[in-house]
């Protein structure tokens, strides 16, 4: 496959030759920064979801209520991420991650010394809008750090997919061995490390939000900038498939863990299994994800990311159909990793199109807007959750309503698709050069 263009918007260097290896070096350690402040921000915001029913038992809340606490939170994980994009279009990437894992360490604290349920609620609020920091620095850091956009949002991906997996593992651990704010505070010590990490490597240095997107040398910025129609067009058709793919995530990761749970308490296994069976079982699917965020990276970047983004999307609805209507806990293991493997796929792939046809001056905002419909507003998949548990007393019922909200993706991710395709057919300039053709 032939490389396709582009490199380090920082560098503007005639003689490639010499500065090829300081490059490559900039870029490792900008993949490695990156990669660790997503794993975290993960760890960070699912760790609720591993220790749901441990709160929910020691402080005696209904399942609504249990499921409603970190709600404000997730919301303003997402809505955190316009002021994170205006901050990192106005400063740097580096200097909002700084404060991001800073900000993470204390209020991971303030979780773990909760003594009640709102002193809880706040310390998960505070936690979410502290994470909110994350995505739009560290794509932005990607979008003009790095040549082949979508292998390193792949590896990106993965580092995410590893934190997805282990976060609610965790908290499920912890919450057995010992209690369930000893999570917490393993999220402080990891931010801690992470804020370290960046004053000891100076690892994404010279990568200016704004600034950088002004120089010559960014061959990913399209020759014409999108015309305001294609821009619209994109708001009002991939834009609704992001929201409903967030509150299909929210409603998977949460419901997940939890399922497995009580689908293993109520079988007559030892209590060696039943005690660690979930825990391993919850890490299977979500282990999965890794192997999507990683191929669906490197896919895009070699077939149109925006068809591969509709394929990915039809085989989801299935796979999440089936878990609704698996028999037995394997089989619900069996079609929960297929979702997981082909759901975390997509979210590469969209950051990647994200890269390519957004203006690279607002590309920070862009991923802002969409971190609010897949983060803020997908946070109700939570409260979604809560609705089916407390009316059916179990969790399999969510993944019927994930499929449906799937179908609904990818009817809007098919209209984006589409406009796409006639654009390339007429000769239209709305994408950058790095894009595959249709």
């Amino acid at each position: 496959m032939t490389e396709r263009p582009g490199v380090l918007t920082t560098e503007s260097s005639p003689e490639r030759g010499a500065t090829e290896r300081g490059q490559r070096a900039g870029e490792l350690g900008v993949v490695a920064l990156a990669s660790l402040g997503h794993a975290l921000c993960h760890i960070a915001e699912l760790m609720f979801s591993g220790v749901l029913l441990a709160v929910q038992a020691e402080f005696a809340l209904s399942p609504r209520l249990a499921t409603a606490l970190p709600l404000l939170g997730w919301v303003l994980m997402g809505v955190g991420a316009v002021p994170a994009g205006l901050l990192t279009d106005r400063y740097s990437p580096r200097s909002v991650l700084l404060a991001y894992f800073l900000s993470v360490a204390i209020a991971a604290l303030f979780c773990a010394a909760a003594v009640g349920t709102w002193s809880l609620v706040v310390g998960l609020t505070l936690l979410g809008a502290a994470v909110s920091l994350y995505h739009p620095a560290g794509l932005t850091l990607l979008s003009f750090g790095c040549r082949r956009k979508g292998q390193a949002m792949g590896i990106h991906g993965v580092a995410g997919s590893v934190g997805i997996t282990v976060g609610p593992a965790i908290g499920l651990a912890l919450a057995k061995v010992a209690s369930w704010r000893w999570a917490y505070g393993l999220v402080a010590v990891l931010a801690v490390l992470g804020f370290a990490f960046m004053l000891v490597t100076g690892a994404g240095s010279g990568i200016a939000g704004r600034r950088a997107a002004g120089t010559a040398a960014d061959r990913s910025v399209p020759e014409q900038s999108p015309d305001r129609r294609f821009l619209v067009w994109v708001l009002l058709s991939l834009y609704p498939a992001f929201l409903l793919g967030g509150l299909c995530y929210r409603a998977f990761t949460t419901a997940l863990p939890a399922l497995l749970e009580r689908l293993l308490s109520g079988r007559t296994a030892p209590s060696l299994i039943q005690q660690w069976g979930p825990v391993v079982l919850t890490m299977i699917p979500l282990a999965l994800g890794s192997v999507g965020q990683f191929y669906g990276g490197r896919w895009a970047d070699r077939v149109a990311p925006h068809r591969l983004y509709l394929r990915l999307i039809a085989f989801a609805a299935p796979a999440a159909l089936a878990v609704a209507l698996a028999p037995n806990v394997w089989l619900v293991v069996l079609a929960a990793s297929i979702l997981g493997l082909v759901q975390f796929a997509e979210q590469p792939v969209e950051n990647t199109i994200i890269a390519h046809v957004t203006p690279a001056e607002r590309r920070s905002t862009f991923y802002s807007l969409k971190f609010i419909l897949g983060f803020g507003v997908g946070a109700f998949g939570s409260t979604l959750v809560g609705e089916i548990w407390e009316r059916t007393g179990h969790f399999q019922g969510v993944f019927g309503v994930v499929a449906l909200l799937t179908i609904g993706m990818f009817f809007f991710a098919r209209a984006f698709s589409r406009e796409v395709s006639h654009r390339q057919r007429v000769g239209g300039t709305w994408h950058s050069h790095d894009v595959a053709p249709g």
